[in-house]
């Protein structure tokens, strides 16, 4: 099976959000093919599909394993009290087998998180967190913008031992989703970021934010990876930057292409300044 690392790495790219949703649904961790849905914004055309691809996928993996009916019928009780009878009892059925101690600790955490989300729901008066996955469960409570509710997001981070590079991709979505882009800029300075910054620069550009903000992120990348953001921004004087500190002519003619088709740039500036810096960097345009 792929691995978690793989759908986080396939995720942060660009034009590859089918391809890291098709890997989630291969890891059968319904917390990896959560965060992959996250992190790209799909449609119900795309996203129904996988999700009957992805009950399937389980669904076959229970009856190999011939795992009880009690976990359908867990499923298939409205009330929650119910819901949790049935997966106790279908924990008896793996509690005493070392080959099946993978179904037993799920069952053992999903009992742990219902019980949570009620919590959550009762405490924050919001209908969203009951039957979430645990991905699903820390996104919504960090987009609530809530001291209080960020806070129950650390602890069930921790209480799950949720890796913390997924976190990151996850608090770093639902940061820019819900427009809370001053609490984005402190969580990337709390200390060096695992995931890089990429993240954070592909969050705020899909949520609608400017170079003015991008560029705090952009600044902490090698030098070579700003120039693409650079271009996409129409930053034209920090474009033609790179392009001279790099000593690279192939990126200014990047540049006078990328302005040329850009209506609100001054293109025929910009192709003054490519060619002035050719000439700094010894070409003849």
């Amino acid at each position: 099976f792929p691995s978690q690392e793989q759908v986080i790495v396939l995720a942060s790219l660009q034009n590859t959000d089918k391809l890291a949703i098709r890997k989630a649904i291969d890891t059968l961790d319904t917390d990896v093919v959560s965060y992959a849905i996250l992190n790209n914004a799909l449609d119900d055309h795309t996203i129904k599909p996988l999700a009957q691809k992805t009950r399937a996928y389980f669904t076959s993996a229970v009856q190999s394993d011939g795992l009880p009916s009690t976990l359908q019928k867990a499923y298939g009780s409205p009330l929650l009290n119910q819901r949790i009878d049935h997966l106790k009892s279908a924990l008896t059925s793996f509690t005493n087998n070392t080959e099946q101690a993978f179904f037993a600790k799920a069952i053992e955490e999903q009992i742990d998180l219902l019980r949570i989300q009620t919590e959550l729901e009762h405490r924050f008066q919001l209908k969203c967190f009951l039957d979430m996955s645990l991905a699903e469960t820390l996104y919504n409570l960090i987009a609530l913008n809530n001291p209080q509710a960020t806070s129950e997001a650390l602890k069930l981070q921790r209480r799950f031992k949720f890796p913390e590079k997924h976190f990151y991709y996850i608090k770093i979505q639902a940061l820019a989703a819900s427009g809370q882009f001053e609490a984005l800029t402190k969580f990337a300075a709390e200390k060096k970021s695992p995931i890089g910054y990429t993240p954070f620069i592909n969050a705020c550009l899909q949520h609608g934010q400017t170079l003015h903000h991008c560029q705090q992120y952009i600044a902490r990348l090698p030098l070579h990876e700003r120039f693409p953001f650079y271009l996409q921004l129409g930053a034209w004087n920090q474009a033609l930057d790179v392009a001279y500190r790099t000593r690279d002519p192939s990126l200014l003619d990047d540049i006078q292409r990328a302005a040329a088709a850009d209506p609100s740039a001054d293109s025929h500036n910009i192709a003054a300044q490519c060619d002035q810096y050719r000439s700094k960097l010894g070409i003849s345009s």
